[in-house]
């Protein structure tokens, strides 16, 4: 393995792990096998031979480990925890002086919005960066619990999803082993939990991966495809942030969908390359980061489209939103280009924004998984947490509770 597994920043874990209940279909790999590593090998032309073991990339994310500048931190600004603007209350966990009065919880289940930008780096507006280049989101981050210190289980979206989906890491999942991965319907997805409780479940995606048999899908009522997408396995060629919003707008606005008790998702991904220039959006520049953050511009105008339409619903007022990058992206931090097939924290460190009735605007600087947000979605819908969820709800510490320590992030 090569230096981004050696040192004490990043180390392998090797044990035995519980596997999702339910039996695989035929075609799934069965076991606890390093599939990361293979797949990464085989891009890299390595030879990694998969063990009767779990192995699993982990961030030894301690403070005593973050003396040796090994870490790619979010370079275009410089940000790190000591310079994020506190605008807004931080609370720790290690220390509750700053805690605010616990908020009251309204009544459950609320509605969720899970709203997802592909490719969204954690050095946005709101956590440093120096550039306006998100500045509805950036309003939203004043009005919301902030987490600066949130991290993704890998660094490419067919991963993530799985992870996001099941509350468990990827390496445990019953999964395929190509690039663009297929998941076993044996693997149980929160969305399911929230069907069997008849919550009216929806989705909006904006790229093939998300229509190409890959499973999903599993517990979505409404499960809609931007149409007129063009495939490319290297890159994304499609500008797909309006349709997105529109059909969003539709699907929500539909009082058969509203009446009760809802989770939609919904999945931006302009950010992702391919990086193109877009008409009513300001220049940057002509590198890749200044496109970049052209994109991102870009789809902060079709996110503030959509929320100006959220808020004026009758059951925006019981509706949390969280708001996450799937992965960030690299520009050139530690020879890494775009995203996939490394671990850095440019690729790994993300923003999450969380935003409700009830929630008072801090920051939260405890750092926090992708992993948790299965249990923190069941939570908010009144569901009890399942026993195959790894993570932990962030239910309580948002409405005002010490955040607790938790363990080191895995990847």
């Amino acid at each position: 393995m090569d230096r981004l597994y050696h040192g004490r920043r990043r180390s392998v874990a090797l044990g035995s792990v519980n596997l999702p209940h339910g039996r695989p279909e035929p075609w799934a790999r069965r076991g606890p096998l390093a599939l990361d590593l293979t797949d990464r090998a085989r891009y890299e032309s390595q030879t990694v031979q998969p063990k009767p073991f779990l192995i699993i990339t982990c961030l030894a994310l301690v403070t005593s480990a973050c003396d040796d500048g090994t870490a790619a931190r979010p370079t275009a600004a410089g940000t790190t925890a000591a310079s994020v603007p506190a605008a807004t209350p931080t609370v720790s966990a290690s220390s509750s002086a700053s805690l605010p009065a616990k908020a009251e919880h309204p009544d459950r289940p609320v509605n969720v919005i899970f709203l997802i930008v592909d490719a969204m780096r954690a050095d946005m507006p709101w956590q440093g960066y120096d550039r306006p280049i998100a500045p509805h989101l950036t309003k939203l981050a004043d009005q919301s619990v902030v987490y600066p210190r949130a991290y993704s289980v890998s660094s490419y979206t067919a991963k993530v999803l799985g992870a996001l989906l099941s509350g468990r890491y990827p390496s445990t999942l019953y999964r395929g082993q190509t690039f663009f991965t297929a998941y076993s319907k044996a693997n149980l997805f929160f969305p399911e939990l929230l069907q069997k409780q008849r919550i009216r479940t929806m989705a909006v995606q904006a790229h093939g991966y998300f229509d190409r048999g890959k499973n999903l899908r599993q517990g979505v009522d409404l499960w809609q495809i931007v149409p007129g997408l063009k495939w490319n396995a290297e890159t994304d060629e499609n500008v797909t942030g309006p349709q997105t919003t529109e059909m969003a707008i539709k699907l929500l606005g539909d009082k058969a969908n509203t009446g009760g008790p809802f989770f939609t998702w919904l999945h931006y991904m302009d950010p992702h390359d391919k990086y193109v220039v877009h008409e009513g959006v300001p220049s940057f520049g002509r590198r890749a980061r200044d496109l970049y953050d052209g994109e991102i511009y870009f789809t902060d105008l079709q996110i503030r489209k959509l929320l100006d339409f959220c808020e004026k619903q009758p059951w925006w007022s019981n509706t949390v939103l969280i708001i996450t990058g799937d992965h960030g992206e690299a520009f050139g931090e530690h020879g890494q280009w775009k995203h996939a097939f490394a671990l850095w924290e440019v690729l790994t460190h993300v923003p999450l924004i969380i935003h409700g009735p009830g929630i008072e605007p801090r920051r939260i600087e405890a750092r926090r998984s992708h992993i948790d947000l299965a249990p923190t979605i069941i939570d908010l819908m009144g569901l009890e947490p399942h026993p195959d969820f790894v993570g932990k709800s962030l239910v309580p510490e948002f409405y005002g509770a010490k955040p607790d320590d938790r363990e080191p992030i895995m990847l």
